[in-house]
């Protein structure tokens, strides 16, 4: 019916649909100045230098313990749910190329994917990274990946902390592997979605800082589980006493803290349905 209307009204609907889209842009625009207005939106600038953050730090190697979480909670009863973790994997992130985005985006290679991933347009006094992030420990080899296993990921970030692609190496047998290449849209947090490869990552100028001011520090906690803290005690992790928190729901809608100590490069953890990661490099 709504069809029909608008196919008999003709030329005397524009004036009508050109209002409409009016007023809902006006109500966008409203309503992303109430949230910037509310402290939800910030400048990505503002919150790198609340955390402290040199890009560059990310040079190397950076080292991050996983804990994936269990649970009964597909069981039909009424029990309460039983959370745990299980044992932890290890997971490197190196970075593969590191240096100012215009000088990357001219480098001609197929190594990467940069070039359809970084627009032209972007900022020239941004660095851009790619980063190449596996598993560790334990070692994986040929015989432990099944066809679909993730072998690795690499991400492509900019120095405020934005992503703009992840590219994705998936087995399909024993000798052969296949990559998705998956274009992010840099307005989005960075997420895994399903895997447990730690790449969830805010995008800085949509942080929703907990704390109710934006200089304001929080105590820096780990679950309270005896198993994960003898593991962090073992492997010599110390956490920072204070540093900023942060809770978002990222694009597949799943509920992410961070808690980011001020001079790390990389969130100290991160927390979601699926698993508690820590930097061991603190």
């Amino acid at each position: 019916m709504f069809l029909i209307i608008m196919s008999l009204t003709g030329c005397a609907s524009h004036e009508v649909r050109h209002a409409v889209r009016n007023d809902a842009f006006s109500a966008a625009v409203d309503g992303a100045f109430a949230e910037l207005d509310a402290g939800s939106r910030r400048p990505a600038s503002d919150v790198k230098t609340m955390l402290g953050l040199d890009f560059k730090k990310l040079r190397g190697r950076l080292g991050v313990i996983v804990f994936p979480k269990i649970s009964n909670k597909a069981e039909k009863s009424s029990r309460h749910p039983l959370r745990a973790f299980a044992s932890p994997r290890e997971f490197e992130l190196v970075a593969q190329r590191l240096l100012n985005c215009q000088q990357l985006l001219k480098e001609k290679t197929k190594k990467w994917s940069h070039q359809e991933y970084f627009p032209g347009t972007i900022d020239e006094r941004l660095e851009c990274g790619i980063f190449r992030v596996t598993q560790s420990r334990p070692k994986l080899t040929a015989v432990d990946l099944r066809r679909d296993d993730i072998a690795e990921m690499r991400i492509y970030l900019d120095s405020d902390y934005r992503a703009y692609g992840v590219d994705i190496d998936i087995i399909v047998d024993r000798n052969n592997s296949a990559i998705t290449n998956i274009k992010w849209d840099e307005r989005e947090h960075l997420s895994s979605g399903l895997a447990l490869f730690p790449i969830d990552l805010p995008n800085l100028s949509r942080l929703d800082a907990m704390t109710k001011k934006t200089t304001d520090q929080a105590q820096i906690t780990l679950p309270d589980d005896v198993y994960v803290k003898n593991k962090l005690l073992k492997a010599g992790v110390k956490l920072c006493q204070l540093g900023h928190v942060f809770e978002y729901r990222d694009f597949y809608g799943s509920k992410q803290r961070i808690q980011w100590c001020v001079g790390n490069p990389w969130p100290a953890t991160v927390e979601n349905d699926r698993y508690f990661a820590v930097l061991k490099n603190q």
